[in-house]
């Protein structure tokens, strides 16, 4: 998109009025599409004074400095955080560093890049392993206030070939047949290892009826970030940012949700 938004200029400044018509169009195709794919709300809703949960997710292996990691969470204002790629090596050290902030706890230690490990302020249940002799999704439930909330932490096989995007299609199968039997309060999140305007993530998405939190992606450098957070419509995001320990060290995404009212309004004018 941006290769073509600049190359309008270049044909521009050589008059070359046509080829210049063709660059910035296509260019502005490109924009609707990607930002159909997006979060569709102009502005971030506004406070309802509902509960809110606040959701973290990491990838390990992007974190150099787990020193600081461990202050931006501590600093941060979390119900829950998401690590996945959790290795032997970080399971002591996470435990010991967020144990007292974040007492429930569930680690899933493995050497593959499928191990997970999530951190709560409140209880956890185990619902379900989803895919669980490869990829070992994990779908779980936490409880804030008398309200109950389902999030799915997945790790997509990367599709390198036709086997293994075959294998991310069938992860993606078992979530959504897994989603459309679960009530409200969703939130599925994770290494997707695609960007999310791909045709998998595209009918993932038409196939659970689940938003992007994302609004648009303004990556620090040339490498977009595969990780993503997905949720149900009866939620309404009101915080999203990725989660820098310093400007080229990326680590994960942050967002944070509250209880949809206008859902509830609509369904009530339809009656």
């Amino acid at each position: 998109m941006l290769g073509l938004f600049f190359l309008g200029f270049v044909f521009l400044f050589l008059d070359f009025g046509k080829l210049m018509f063709i660059s910035f169009a296509s260019c502005g195709a490109f924009c609707v599409f990607i930002k159909n794919e997006s979060n569709g709300e102009l502005v971030f809703p506004k406070d309802n004074f509902t509960e809110k949960v606040s959701v973290c997710h990491i990838n390990l292996s992007n974190v150099g400095h787990g020193e600081d990691m461990i202050r931006l969470l501590t600093e941060s204002d979390l119900d829950i955080i998401s690590f996945q790629e959790m290795t032997p090596e970080w399971s002591a050290y996470l435990l010991q560093a967020l144990d007292k902030i974040f007492p429930f706890t569930y680690q899933a230690v493995r050497i593959d890049p499928y191990g997970k490990a999530l951190f709560s302020k409140f209880p956890l249940h185990i619902v379900d392993t989803l895919s669980a002799s490869y990829a070992f999704d994990l779908a779980i439930e936490m409880k804030k206030n008398g309200n109950t909330y389902t999030l799915i932490s997945t790790y997509l096989t990367p599709s390198l070939n036709e086997g293994s995007l075959t294998m991310a299609k069938t992860q993606m199968k078992n979530i959504s047949q897994f989603i459309q039997g679960t009530k409200k309060n969703v939130i599925v999140l994770g290494e997707f290892n695609m960007v999310y305007w791909s045709d998998e993530i595209r009918n993932f998405r038409e196939a659970t009826h689940l938003r992007n939190s994302r609004k648009d992606v303004i990556p620090a450098s040339l490498r977009i970030p595969y990780d993503h957070i997905f949720y149900s419509s009866d939620l309404q995001c009101v915080v999203v940012k990725d989660l820098f320990v310093s400007r080229k060290e990326r680590i994960g995404i942050l967002t944070s949700f509250q209880q949809n009212l206008d859902l509830g309004k609509r369904k009530i004018l339809l009656n």
